[in-house]
């Protein structure tokens, strides 16, 4: 999986993401993922299916928790 982030900094607004990890069925979809997004940037996620896009943005919206991180 690929993060990459267009920057336009603001100090006061940031989402982070520390160490997150998911399985799924036994299977470790990504781990030890760091992010860090300001306020004005964006992040773009790009990956093969099934390799845990759509589970990284459930993580970032709260709908779910990571096995490990925060």
């Amino acid at each position: 999986m690929a993060l990459s982030t267009a920057t336009r900094p603001d100090p006061v607004l940031r989402l982070e993401g520390r160490g997150l990890a998911i399985v799924r069925n036994d299977r470790w979809l990504f781990g030890d993922l760091d992010f860090s997004i300001g306020g004005g940037e964006a992040l773009q996620i790009e990956g093969p299916n099934g390799c845990g896009k759509t589970t990284l943005l459930r993580l970032i919206c709260g709908l779910s928790l990571p096995e490990i991180g925060r």
